[in-house]
């Protein structure tokens, strides 16, 4: 059996290099940007009519391994919710490092923080395991927490090209004290707010970012301390708004943008792959359930108290 203090299989670039592959090589050019708000805007609204009666599932995961490695006494004094998500996120901040082709295999929470925190970039993990941690945390402390993927794509209905982008995934937590839910983003310790100081959901993200309002990051640090590229994440996560996903009960749930085919868009961006994968996918994406902002943003029945 493997230490868990080996995690050279990684196969990671060092800090520097996936700097430079993921922020510098891949810093948006303006017509590539000018390509994605298109696409937002062509596609702008998410639509309310479609209804599938969805709720938000009660949340019983059993904390208990959790609050183990989890210092919840320093965190749990705290009054609010989102003082408490804040007071998360900088200790994860200060424990983990994020790689967004980090190939770690462990997805249980318990495991992420035994095998990865703390072993400096080596034990770098992706934004899906981040996220996963940072809601099961959040979860513990009474907060309902979910994540949530996003995805940057472009849509030219008129040359009938539908193009994939990058997958990110953050954490959408029910503030009670807000009484709306909020988004972090724990890969860079961060969440968004206006310019009056409201914190922001991914749907205020969308549509402050397709009507040119001014977007703050109160909070951003990449990888402990790091401010690099804070100027560019708000373009690369507003961009990445064009459809959201969350996954409950064995089910996928999308939030799609109106007037999406979507599942000619998906079977698009399968198009070169084997017959029977175009299959297996075309059976996936046929189990799909399609809500709509409304639900999404619907308050959950069962909070934890």
């Amino acid at each position: 059996m493997k230490n868990y203090l080996d995690v050279e299989n990684n196969n990671i670039d060092t800090e520097e290099e996936y700097y430079q592959r993921e922020f510098i090589n891949n810093t948006f050019t303006e017509q590539r940007l000018l390509s994605f708000k298109k696409s937002l805007n062509d596609y702008k609204y998410f639509p309310e009519n479609n209804i599938c009666n969805f709720k938000h599932r009660i949340i019983k995961n059993e904390f208990d391994d959790l609050r183990e490695k989890y210092p919840y006494e320093e965190i749990i004094q705290l009054k609010s919710d989102f003082d408490k998500a804040v007071a998360v996120l900088t200790w994860m901040s200060n424990h983990s490092y994020y790689y967004g082709y980090s190939k770690l295999k462990s997805r249980n929470s318990v495991e992420i923080i035994e095998k990865y925190f703390d072993k400096g970039f080596r034990g770098a993990i992706n934004c899906g395991q981040q996220s996963t941690v940072l809601a099961d945390i959040l979860c513990s402390l009474g907060i309902y927490a979910r994540r949530v993927m996003i995805t940057v794509n472009v849509v030219d209905k008129q040359d009938e090209f539908y193009g994939d982008g990058n997958v990110h995934v953050v954490v959408h937590a029910y503030i009670k004290e807000l009484c709306k839910w909020v988004m972090f983003d724990p890969s860079y310790t961060a969440y968004f707010a206006d310019t009056q100081g409201n914190i922001m959901n991914l749907i205020d993200l969308r549509e402050a970012y397709n009507t040119n309002e001014d977007i703050i990051v109160p909070q951003y640090k990449l990888n402990g301390s790091s401010e690099r590229f804070r100027d560019s994440y708000i373009e690369r996560i507003s961009v990445m708004n064009f459809r959201i996903e969350i996954g409950q009960n064995n089910t996928a749930y999308q939030l799609i943008p109106e007037r999406l085919d979507f599942k000619d868009y998906i079977m698009y961006m399968y198009r070169n792959k084997s017959e029977e994968e175009r299959v297996s996918v075309e059976k996936e994406v046929d189990e799909y359930e399609y809500i709509s902002s409304l639900e999404f943003l619907s308050i959950p029945d069962n909070i934890i108290s």
